[in-house]
């Protein structure tokens, strides 16, 4: 609800700017000249001509497409069936047994450190050490002191820093006093954890980090580090008790609102206290709580009748309610709080509710009874004989009954018992009674098991009693027999609603049925409060206000150690623990340098005395969740992982968990899957996913989005009949499915060329050049390095190695069977010469788990090597201008010229580039200019779709096809097929001779590189007028006479971003803000302003970055990139080789409302050019646009373009137009918890 509230506000500021610009404007252009018609139609028309056939004519001899589709149409190819549900239940057992290893290894760690705590305290002697530096250092090994961290640490790349693999660390909060009998106690009795970590980790290779966190702020974790350090050189302080795992293991979902008095009375430093307590609870809460803070204080008159006006003020930007504790909402907090002054006055009152007059007993009359006279107090179950007989002879029959709950004598808590008289058959009298006992806890769980989201359900007995309800303590925390409570009690309020009694006394007369009630109350328990007093005294109306609402009071006299001081909150936290299940915590960032993190927390439970002592953990990365669902995709299938709240974990909309910034904010499933609520059918996905059942849907109109390129492009959508597959993980609380197109079912997979053309095809080097001057290379494949002529350093590639004798090979993690051991193999030799033999090889290609590749990806490996010679035989006049030529298949292989190193992650199908093209597969695609990973300079990239071989069709079959032909039928046009491509095949099939339709899919993308001041010198120069006079960039005078006029143009792609400006000439390459992804509105405001406006050729987009990345600082461009890892060598080595001071990030995650724009260009209309005159505030000319319709690219030509109004220091209105022109730009808006700021 936030975040419309904040779009809202966004759109009054934006139609008030409106508003101003316009009367400012019209005020302004009175004494405005109007320019005539331009003169350069006819030149628009041919430039955009003469730019794009060189655009087609640098793809054609740069990419050698038309080589590349011919491999492809000459593969052959293999019709293979895919069953979703056997897919989806691969993946749940692959999934289940990770997530079950980790719960397992937790297990192991709470029960080992609760017998060791317990037989601690059972043998508990006076310590040998009173200082924690004397413990011998076999027991006591610390994050923090060099001389205490373990020795032969070595670096790990699956921890991605120095590790010791033989012993654990320990992590001591600095709040916690270091030499105190329980610090040294817990650090003794945990070294016996070693032994578990250890064993844990044989049973699991795949273990992450373990650990324990104690109650008193200590941890010991497995495998030992050396703790981070600030700028400072400082260790930085842990505590576990205020970590995600922690929290949601002992004290499970709650709702907290703070009250902070904020009166005058509390200046100076008893606020800066009251300010960090509260910043002390908000570091309790995670994403499952929700919380509010409200500063608390009254207006007042003083001394002098002067009235000063204050209110109590709700921090959070919804004042009505709770909010949920996410990163986002905690961060907005604190800040808030920081900027909080105390004034006014706090006038609380107390309010005490009459209990009435006292009851008069009175006395019962004898009915029928006895009496009898008791002379003492002893054995009277024998002196009241009389009334016992009674009670059994009225027994009728022996029939059981169940009693009404009561507690154990023998331990077991809360009981109902089955009941039976035993009655003797000749006295007719009972001699006794047998029973069966149900404990209130199994009849608890059995009910609760059954509960989903907002659903709760309660159990009552024929009297209207309640037994079980969600407002009541759990059985297991009664500590005497209990007092019932009428049901009506609990779902009514004075009696309202009053339907509820018809379902009372239905339940009562054992009756079954339903009944919706429209007013039905929900109630939430009690609140439970705590006080706490800063210095001054005044105990009285917080101590009662504390005592008589279940909580407790405490006076803090200085913010120091916090934690410890506020012990009565966090033992009430753990005191909640509801036993020792295991639980899975929302994903957070991971404070040991591993990414995106959920840990399974398993609470260690002292038996002796039932306390909480502390907490578990193993820990698991969303990135290696990601790779086990990603390896079994396949064709336009993908997946998605979500939690029991609907919450979307992973989904290839989203970025990657390794590109988060901050602890996420999860987006629900039904905005990715839904567009304003359709297809409801989702709905019911979604619901039995969240419930964790398993099954399949069809929904006939399902929507699915591919991305455009960058997250600010938005995705393509397409609205097709597709079937989603669903399970759950019953280890955890994920459940997972798959959306496969019914083309989906049956897949096209390439096969490996035959013996006769693999003779023939050159050698396929693996991208790790360098590793084949390794010793084990050079054993296994004699010679090989030498014949492939590495050069480094050269002026085009600087610090690379390259071959031009070669392209290279590399594969994503998608294409091995066990994607995690490829990511962490840090034997590069071996991995190198295993790549290599393979694909070069006659090894038969077998399906996973028995290979180490997925099976097809020897065929593209093969089948893109035969372009290779062709790459390499290249000449044009074009050729010194492109950098680097290469082509990213489906399957995740990716070959590039000339030969050299790629990041380990690296993945195509992710790229912009490749999106770019895959969403129009039937234009060249261009790229905005970017800065190039390995530092040369800004580039462009130019890019074509090959598509997936021709199928092969008959004439019949195509003859029978209404409308757009599918791929492999005869065509004329682009515009008569499905893919939108018609072209000449080498592909068997009827009419071989004449062009034939593309097939709809796209096999891979191939793409070029250019250096951007090539690219644009190039097109410029294009662009010279017939009349000689008004070329681009050409100065003459203007139609008023002045000399001041002059031809702007400009490149545009279909998202207004700016392709070409003759600004970006001039720009800093290592200041990508000036040249990359700069809107066309920031430039020509005015011209944009018509374009949406008055011309419809740009159409709004609007959509929400729920894992925005914003700045706390403003944005400063680099000034040089000496230090920063920026080769794939050093990218791949940055763990390995940073430095102990940490990287300064200048970002944090945010929400942020991504407005951009798509082009329309039926806009355009028939003759393929809009014209217009503008007179701006700021500039006058007359504007052309038109298409470059075989790309993604458009011209915008400005006659007689005028910019000298601005220089003008009196012109306001300009000043305000610019404003405007920076709204209409592809704006970032950051709202916050419902606080809206602008960026710029």
């Amino acid at each position: 609800m936030e975040l419309y509230i904040c779009k809202f506000r966004a759109a009054i500021l934006l139609l008030s700017v409106v508003s101003l610009v316009r009367f400012a404007h019209a005020q302004y252009t009175i004494e405005e000249e109007k320019w005539p018609e331009g003169k350069l139609a006819a030149d628009v028309q041919n430039w955009a001509l003469v730019i794009q056939n060189y655009i087609l004519e640098l793809a054609s001899d740069g990419l050698k497409t038309s080589h590349m589709q011919s491999f492809y149409d000459k593969a052959n190819y293999t019709m293979e069936h895919k069953d979703g549900f056997e897919t989806l239940q691969r993946v749940k057992s692959s999934l289940r047994d990770y997530f079950s290893k980790k719960e397992q290894a937790a297990r192991r760690i709470a029960e080992a450190v609760a017998t060791m705590y317990d037989n601690n305290n059972q043998n508990a002697e006076v310590l040998e050490f009173s200082k924690l530096q004397d413990v011998p250092y076999k027991y006591y090994k610390d994050s923090d002191i060099p001389n205490r961290l373990p020795r032969n640490m070595e670096f790990s790349p699956y921890f991605k820093q120095k590790i010791s693999s033989e012993s654990s660390v320990v992590k001591i909060s600095d709040e916690v006093p270091r030499d105190s009998n329980v610090t040294i106690n817990t650090v003794m009795y945990t070294y016996g954890l070693d032994e578990v970590f250890k064993q844990n980790n044989l049973k699991d290779p795949l273990l992450r980090w373990q650990y324990f966190g104690s109650k008193d702020g200590i941890l010991r974790m497995y495998p030992g580090r050396e703790w981070d350090t600030n700028f400072a050189g400082f260790y930085n302080d842990y505590d576990p008790r205020v970590r995600p795992w922690y929290i949601a293991a002992t004290s499970g979902p709650k709702d907290v609102a703070i009250i902070l008095d904020c009166s005058y009375s509390m200046t100076g430093k008893k606020f800066e206290i009251g300010k960090a307590v509260v910043k002390t609870i908000l570091n309790t809460l995670t994403k499952q709580d929700y919380v509010n803070v409200i500063c608390a204080r009254a207006s007042h008159w003083d001394e002098v009748g002067k009235w000063h006006l204050f209110s109590t003020d709700v921090l959070s930007c919804q004042d009505n309610r709770l909010v949920p504790a996410s990163t986002a909402h905690r961060k907005d907090l604190k800040e808030k709080i920081e900027t909080l002054v105390p004034g006014g006055t706090s006038e609380l009152h107390y309010l005490t509710i009459d209990d009435g007059e006292e009851f008069p007993g009175r006395l019962a009359c004898e009915n029928r009874g006895s009496m009898k006279k008791l002379l003492s107090g002893n054995n009277l179950i024998s002196q009241m004989n009389n009334y016992f007989e009674f009670l059994s002879s009225n027994t009728e029959g022996t029939q059981g009954l169940w009693t009404s709950p009561y507690l154990d004598a023998w331990g077991l808590g809360l009981m109902v018992t089955v009941a039976i008289p035993a009655v003797s058959k000749i006295s007719n009298k009972v001699i006794g009674v047998a029973g069966i006992d149900a404990t209130l806890e199994e009849i608890e769980n059995l009910i609760v098991n059954e509960q989903w989201g907002s659903v709760y359900a309660f159990l009552v007995n024929n009297e209207g009693e309640t037994i079980f309800h969600p407002l009541l303590k759990p059985s297991s925390k009664l500590v005497d027999d209990p007092i019932f409570i009428p049901i009506s009690k609990l779902e009514q309020r004075d009696g309202k609603p009053a339907a509820f009694a018809e379902v009372e006394a239905a339940m009562r007369r054992g009756e079954s049925g339903s009944k919706t009630i429209e007013d039905a109350y929900r109630g939430l328990p009690k609140a439970r409060i705590f006080s706490y007093l800063t210095i001054d005294d005044g105990e009285e109306f917080p101590g009662r206000l504390a005592c008589e609402n279940r909580g407790s009071m405490k006076k803090l006299l200085s913010g120091n150690n916090l934690i410890s001081q506020m012990n009565n909150y966090f033992e009430f936290l753990s005191s909640n623990t509801e036993g020792t299940q295991g639980l899975w915590t929302s994903p957070y960032l991971d404070a040991w340098g591993l990414g995106l993190m959920v840990t399974v927390a398993i609470p260690a439970v002292s038996k002796i005395s039932n306390k909480v002592i502390g907490v578990a953990g193993i820990d698991a990365t969303l990135e290696e969740i990601e790779n086990l669902i990603v390896n079994e995709q396949w064709g336009s299938v993908y997946a998605f992982l979500v939690n029991n709240e609907g919450e979307t974990i992973f989904h290839p909309l989203l970025k990657p968990s390794s590109k988060l910034v901050d602890d996420p904010i999860f987006i629900p499933i039904s905005k990715l899957e839904q567009r304003d609520g359709k297809p409801a059918a989702f709905a019911e996905v979604e619901a039995a996913m969240r419930r964790g059942e398993s099954g399949s849907k069809t929904i006939e109109d399902a929507y699915r989005g591919l991305p455009k390129g960058d997250f600010a492009d938005g995705v393509k959508l397409l609205q097709q009949p597709a079937t989603y597959y669903y399970t759950a993980l019953n280890a955890s609380v994920y459940a997972f499915a798959f959306n496969l197109a019914e083309s989906d079912s049956e897949f096209r997979r390439t096969h490996e060329p035959e013996e006769s053309l693999r003779k023939t095809l050159p050698t396929s080097i693996f991208n790790l050049i360098i590793k084949y001057d390794s010793e084990l290379a050079r054993q296994k494949l004699p010679g090989l390095f030498e014949k492939m002529k590495v050069e480094y350093n050269l002026p085009k590639y600087p610090q690379l190695r390259v071959t031009y004798l070669h392209s290279s090979f590399m594969l994503a993690p998608k294409c091995y069977c066990d994607p995690n051991s490829y990511l962490f193999d840090e034997d590069l030799a071996n991995k190198t010469v295993t790549a290599h033999l393979f694909m070069n090889g006659n090894e038969t290609a077998k399906d996973c788990p028995n290979s180490i590749y997925e099976k097809n990806i020897r065929a593209d490996v093969l089948i893109t090597s035969q372009i290779e010679e062709i790459w390499k035989t290249r000449k044009f006049d074009l050729l010194d201008d492109v950098k680097w030529t290469y082509i990213g298949c489906r399957s995740g292989v990716f070959r590039t010229y000339p030969g050299h190193r790629s990041r380990r992650t690296y993945d195509p199908t992710k790229r912009p580039w490749y999106h770019r093209t895959m969403t129009n597969p039937e234009k060249t695609a261009i790229s905005t200019a970017y800065m190039d990973a390995a530092g040369v300079g800004k580039i462009i990239s130019i890019s074509q779709a090959i598509f997936e071989g021709m199928p092969l069709r008959t004439q019949e079959e195509c003859d029978m096809v209404e409308g757009l032909k599918p791929g492999g039928c005869v065509c004329e046009s682009y515009e008569e097929c499905l893919s939108g491509h018609c072209y000449h095949s080498e592909a068997p099939g009827y009419m071989q001779l004449r062009r034939r339709c593309a097939s709809e899919k796209v096999e891979a993308v191939t793409a070029l590189d250019i250096l951007y001041k090539d690219f644009h010198n190039n097109v410029y120069l294009s662009m010279q007028s017939s009349d000689g006079e008004r070329s681009c960039r050409q100065t003459y005078r203007c139609p008023n006479g002045e000399d001041m006029c002059q031809t702007r143009c400009y490149l545009f792609d279909n998202f207004a971003n700016l392709v070409t400006d003759p600004e970006f000439i001039h720009a800093s390459d290592l200041d990508e803000r000036q040249y990359k992804r700069v809107s066309l509105g920031k430039k020509e405001g005015e011209v944009m302003h018509e374009l949406i406006y008055k011309h419809g050729f740009f159409e709004r987009k609007e959509q929400i970055d729920f894992q925005g990345s914003c700045s706390v600082s403003p944005y400063s461009p680099k000034v040089t990139l000496d230090g920063i890892a920026k080769t794939p060598e050093e990218l791949d080595d940055y763990f390995r080789t940073k430095g102990p001071i940490p990287s300064f990030s200048n970002n944090f995650g945010c929400i942020q409302d991504v407005v951009g724009y798509q082009a329309n260009s039926s806009a355009l209309g028939p003759s393929g050019m809009i014209t217009g005159n503008v007179t701006g505030a700021c500039k006058s000319g007359f504007y052309y646009l038109t298409a470059l319709p075989k790309t993604n690219l458009f011209l915008l030509v400005i006659e007689n373009w005028r910019n000298d109004s601005e220089s003008n220091f009196f012109n306001f209105n300009c000043r305000i137009t610019n404003r405007f022109r920076a709204l209409q730009t592809s704006n970032w808006f950051y709202p916050v918890t419902g606080t809206l700021r602008y960026w710029r």
